[in-house]
């Protein structure tokens, strides 16, 4: 079955994301889905069964879980995703991703609780024809972590990628807020390949204009954040 109705995209979008979709473009793009679903009209209570939502441009998930409220207080979410573009997933929902190209197959666990004040994201990728790079090297490989958005924290578990040319970097670390700490090893990349993986912050300090030669690193370690600046003295 496949849904051209903006509006009743957006309902289906809505019920089985939680109405995270619904806030995004993805409601306008024809959807194709088998699932089931059962909840509560009045109290917004909603189980997800299984249920596989192919979106056109955007690739295949399979969804299980419950909200609360209809997502608004909250949701357990546990989404299976395959072949999903990155490039499409970074537009329509607004990511700012730093990729140019390729395709994430893996599970994603999402849970929210506005009570307890929960934003967590589990992840567990891996990763085909990865682009982060104009005219760069591609990659394929893993990547596994979480995302603690009350705290504002990151952590990468373990992250793995290689290149067509068998260069390969392998890290870990974590970000919370503004600070950072990452450990890697590397070898057969170049510094226009490594420098796409790192922090945005330190990539804009890195002058990458260097003759691409193969490097190799050895667990290296990086720490930092970003500098805060003294407030003006008032004038007199």
């Amino acid at each position: 079955m496949i849904i051209s109705n903006r509006l009743f995209a957006r309902f289906v979008a809505a019920v089985f994301l939680g109405a995270v979709c619904a806030r995004y473009a993805v409601a306008a793009e024809p959807i194709r889905f088998s699932g089931s679903f059962s909840g509560n009209m009045k109290t917004g209570t909603v189980a997800i069964g299984k249920t596989v939502l192919d979106i056109e441009g955007l690739g295949n998930l399979a969804v299980e879980g419950g909200l609360m409220k209809w997502g608004k207080d909250g949701m357990s979410l546990f989404v299976n995703v395959r072949q999903v573009s990155l490039r499409r997933l970074s537009e329509l929902f607004s990511l700012n991703l730093p990729v140019r190209g390729g395709a994430a197959d893996g599970a994603v666990t999402i849970i929210t609780d506005s009570a307890k004040k929960t934003q967590k994201i589990i992840f567990d990728l891996t990763f085909a024809d990865l682009a982060v790079a104009e005219n760069g090297s591609v990659f394929h490989g893993s990547l596994a972590g979480f995302q603690d958005g009350a705290a504002g924290r990151m952590e990468i578990t373990k992250g793995i990628f290689e290149n067509e040319k068998g260069g390969k970097i392998t890290f870990s670390g974590s970000i919370i807020k503004d600070e950072f700490n990452i450990k890697a090893s590397g070898d057969g990349l170049t510094v226009q390949d490594i420098v796409p993986f790192l922090p945005q912050d330190l990539r804009e300090k890195i002058n990458v204009g260097v003759d691409p030669v193969p490097v190799s690193l050895n667990d290296v370690e990086a720490e930092g954040g970003k500098k805060k600046s003294d407030s003006p003295a008032p004038s007199r």
